[in-house]
């Protein structure tokens, strides 16, 4: 059954055989996500990480049935800790089916930090214009780069949805989606469990008009 259309479809095998290669959407300045790179310089836009306010989790595979499933974004997407990056209209329906990848040039000078990345549908049937989660995933890193940072892969997971036509993909990138995932404190975790450190702000830098940073959709005929 295709999330955003409950139509169902029949495949052979998972992920859907002989899919072509995913169709890559670049983070762009303003946030932009763009279906080609733009013809500017790469520039870095940055947010802070604090642990002692961990970005909450809204939705998504949970056991508690206040908070699972899908549900709206717009809180998280007004805290300053969350970087957002949404995509034209679609001019036709597209049904993303299979695994989904961030890839991302990002820095921090931090001994540990982690990055989140969410899918999310914005403007389908019966959203009222808002956004909610399709999918999201997490990578922590230990000794991340700093300076001109380095290129890394957040693996989202597998989804079968449907984007209606005029409605929009939306990506989210930050360091925590709690209590889906254990607070990242910032720190050598072995130092920071012996010494009870609740750790330090960490600032994150995200490299956009990259080539280096899009977000990889499996957008199949089906």
């Amino acid at each position: 059954c295709l999330v955003g259309s409950n139509r169902w479809v029949g495949l052979r095998a998972w992920p859907p055989p002989d899919a072509p290669p995913p169709t890559p959407l670049y983070l762009g300045s303003g946030g932009a996500l763009r279906w080609e790179a733009a013809p500017v310089p790469p520039s870095r836009v940055e947010y802070t990480y604090d642990p002692a306010r961990p970005t909450p989790s809204a939705g998504g595979p949970s056991f508690n049935p206040l908070n699972a499933g899908a549900r709206s974004q717009r809180a998280i997407e007004r805290r300053p800790d969350v970087l957002v990056f949404t995509s034209p209209p679609l001019a036709a329906a597209a049904a993303i089916v299979g695994k989904v990848r961030l890839v991302l040039r990002a820095s921090c000078a931090a001994p540990s930090i982690d990055l989140v990345g969410r899918l999310c549908l914005v403007g389908g049937p019966a959203l009222g214009g808002g956004a909610v989660n399709l999918v999201e995933g997490a990578l922590r890193l230990h000794r991340p780069a700093d300076g001109d940072g380095a290129e890394v892969a957040v693996e989202l997971g597998p989804i079968a949805a449907e984007v209606p036509a005029g409605a929009r993909v939306r990506l989210h990138v930050c360091s925590a989606a709690h209590p889906r995932w254990m607070r990242n404190l910032c720190d050598d975790p072995a130092v920071a469990l012996c010494l009870q450190r609740e750790g330090e702000k960490a600032a994150v830098g995200v490299w956009v008009d990259d080539d280096a940073s899009r977000l990889l959709l499996p957008i199949v005929e089906v």
